[in-house]
């Protein structure tokens, strides 16, 4: 009996969040039959139509008429033309587009359901006579986001898979991309929180079993399951180290320019760039705002800005505010590069500068950069020679840039992997804080010897909760919302 009761309690508690999971979903079940434009707006080479529901092949067959053969055949493009559901004042329907039309049969599509996509050619007037005949052969207008919340809701995505779409349609870079792929194909993500659930588990199974059944179950020693809960934070920090990175991933880092007037710094910013993003002159002062502009480094966009001189004796008070500007630059910046025209030398403006550098910004990592090397020989010390005219040290420069992009992602031989494959969202991020506080709770609860081991279950049952709502198995309703309004109509 003991060993009947203890596997079935461990069913029960394995399967409670997916059984929690399907009775939200089952409140949300969708009667109507959705419809969007899937391409972006304004003309183009094709447009696309999206409907999506129970009635979506019966809604695109009072529309569509196929040049041959039964419309539809499911996964297979037909040819045909499209026209309107109401009859014309001369008996005829109008004719919209002559369009291609996929087919996609539940549950194998996107979202689950039955799809049915018109590829149209791509003017703005016929996609929108194509959605306003969709609405009145009764589809309803899709919401933001509403396709992959359908995916989501009927199973074909996680929570953390529908988040991966909407990193891949805003990266801008190779890392971002490649780990949102790599999460959509495979659940990377959800494979690992799953592994840390099972160990939760187990470990919330042993706890329960000995005190709903102590005369048959003895209590599991704490000693052990305080090493499980240890290995299991490691695992947590390893995680959150991994929503760290991510943010740099996701956003990249800042570097801002600075030095003093003329000191070349709008002509590295071009250099770097391959572009003449920023004014050049000789004039002193050209620079008056702060420009920025991305830059690629090992797939990390990392945001160059150039900035207007730093120098004392100015009396313009539009310059002023462009060097009140620069030092705010340095203050939003992970790095500096700090310019010197080597053919001058260090100035007291340079010494001033970089002596409020080391002061107020402490943190900030400092690269000084001897700029003009095409036309002097002298070298500032603990500098690296530039000349933007000829390239010289442009190589160089990059290779700091990149030295720092490593350094913002703190990556470790230990972290490499998980921060490859996982590139988690701030929501995803905070769920994990609020896990390893619980967690926290959890093994303060089991340390002391007074405390009952039941306390241990609450804030367990919490850390499993926030596990959980990474991936969509125990989400409410708002995160749902906030998660998916983010995205796009027609995605």
């Amino acid at each position: 009996m003991c060993a009947f009761a203890l596997k079935l309690l461990r069913s029960i508690t394995k399967c409670l969040p997916q059984l929690l999971s399907g009775l939200m979903m089952s409140s949300h079940l969708f009667d109507s039959t959705i419809v969007a434009l899937a391409t972006p707006p304004g003309t183009g080479a094709v447009a696309v139509v999206r409907l999506s529901g129970p009635s979506a092949w019966a809604i695109a067959a009072k529309l569509f008429a196929p040049t041959s053969g039964e419309a539809f055949s499911p996964w297979q493009a037909q040819h045909g033309v499209l026209h309107t559901d109401n009859t014309s004042d001369d008996g005829n329907d109008a004719l919209l587009d002559e369009v291609l039309a996929l087919s996609f049969k539940a549950p194998k599509s996107f979202t689950g359901e039955d799809v049915v996509e018109f590829h149209l050619h791509g003017s703005p007037y016929i996609a929108q006579r194509v959605l306003a005949a969709c609405v009145a052969a009764g589809a309803t207008m899709a919401g933001k986001g509403e396709f992959s919340q359908r995916a989501f809701i009927n199973g074909r995505l996680d929570l953390s898979q529908a988040e991966s779409i909407l990193e891949l349609l805003n990266a801008s870079g190779d890392k971002v991309l490649d780990a949102a792929t790599n999460n959509l194909r495979h659940q990377t993500l959800a494979t690992h929180i799953n592994g840390l659930c099972e160990t939760l588990i187990h470990i919330q199974s042993q706890i329960v079993a000995s005190v709903d059944f102590p005369d048959e179950v003895d209590e599991p020693d704490r000693h052990s399951l305080l090493k499980e809960l240890e290995n299991l934070d490691t695992r947590l920090q390893a995680l959150e180290a991994s929503a760290q990175a991510s943010q740099v991933i996701r956003g990249g880092i800042r570097v801002a320019l600075l030095g003093r007037p003329n000191a070349g710094k709008s002509s590295l910013f071009n250099r770097l760039l391959a572009s003449e993003r920023a004014i050049v002159t000789d004039i002193a002062g050209t620079t008056r705002d702060t420009v920025e502009e991305p830059l690629m480094i090992e797939g990390i966009p990392v945001t160059l800005v150039d900035t207007a001189g730093l120098r004392h004796d100015t009396v313009d008070a539009v310059e002023s505010i462009g060097i009140d500007r620069s030092w705010q630059a340095a203050k939003g910046a992970y790095a500096a590069l700090y310019l010197v025209d080597s053919s001058q030398g260090l100035s007291d403006d340079d010494n001033a500068a970089l002596a409020t550098l080391a002061k107020d910004y402490p943190q900030l990592p400092v690269q000084i950069v001897s700029t003009h090397a095409d036309i002097a020989d002298t070298t500032i010390p603990n500098s690296m020679a530039v000349s933007s005219v000829t390239g010289q040290g442009i190589a160089d420069v990059v290779a700091v840039l990149s030295q720092w992009v490593q350094q913002a992602m703190a990556t470790g031989a230990q972290q490499e992997t998980l921060q490859q494959q996982l590139c988690l969202s701030q929501r995803q991020h905070q769920c994990v804080i609020i896990a390893r506080v619980a967690l926290a709770q959890t093994v303060e609860a089991l340390a002391n010897p007074l405390s009952p081991l039941d306390l241990a279950t609450v804030p367990l049952t919490d850390v499993l909760r926030q596990l959980d709502a990474m991936v969509g198995r125990d989400t409410t309703e708002d995160v749902l919302t906030a998660v998916f309004s983010q995205f796009c109509v027609g995605k």
